[in-house]
């Protein structure tokens, strides 16, 4: 075919679209026609009066956090932010309890806190062990500061991961955790 036969036919087509499709050009400037794209196909929008909200699924939030936010015929994109999951973060917690949940959930200034804590008081406690023996070690009152910082570490990586079980902890954007824990239940029935 030749290129202005196939350009004309183009040309009518985009001219006739809104008789084709049975909708006016001012009906693009309507945010219902937009509904699935403003909550990301990620929940139900519902219209309330001439704004639209999204009911989210689980696994989404409304994106709140984020600069400049995306908008749709002057409405805001919701349901666009995938909350983190609470299996994952509660399986860093118990193996690699390190912060590595803290660095999962986006919390860096808790990890960083976290991280050196932990590996101070290991290698503290290693040092100690190795250059004195064991009775010496826990009679001497300098070195008590280590063993009461391994109990104290222990104590809290008990408390965390029972925050992390229950939901309290959230995640950087102060956003819940997707509660999935029972795929565990799951799993074993």
């Amino acid at each position: 075919m030749n290129k202005n036969i196939i350009l004309t036919y183009c040309l009518i087509t985009i001219i006739n679209l809104p008789n084709i499709l049975n909708f006016s050009i001012d009906d693009l400037n309507k945010p219902e026609m937009f509904a699935d794209e403003i909550c990301s196909y990620n929940g139900v929008p519902i219209k309330s009066g001439n704004t639209i909200y999204c009911e989210c699924q689980d696994e989404y939030a409304n994106d709140t956090f984020s600069e400049p936010r995306m908008k749709i015929n002057n409405v805001f994109v919701q349901c666009n932010y995938e909350k983190k999951r609470r299996f994952i973060t509660l399986f860093l917690s118990i193996f690699l309890p390190f912060g590595m949940d803290y660095l999962y959930l986006g919390h860096y200034f808790y990890f960083a806190l976290i991280f050196f804590a932990c590996w101070f008081t290991l290698i503290g406690n290693c040092v100690r062990f190795a250059v004195s023996s064991h009775i010496e070690y826990l009679k001497n009152k300098k070195n008590l500061f280590f063993v009461i910082m391994a109990i104290l570490m222990i104590l809290w990586w008990v408390l965390n991961v029972a925050l992390i079980w229950t939901g309290i902890i959230k995640d950087g954007y102060n956003v819940e955790t997707v509660d999935d824990l029972d795929y565990l239940i799951r799993i074993n029935n």
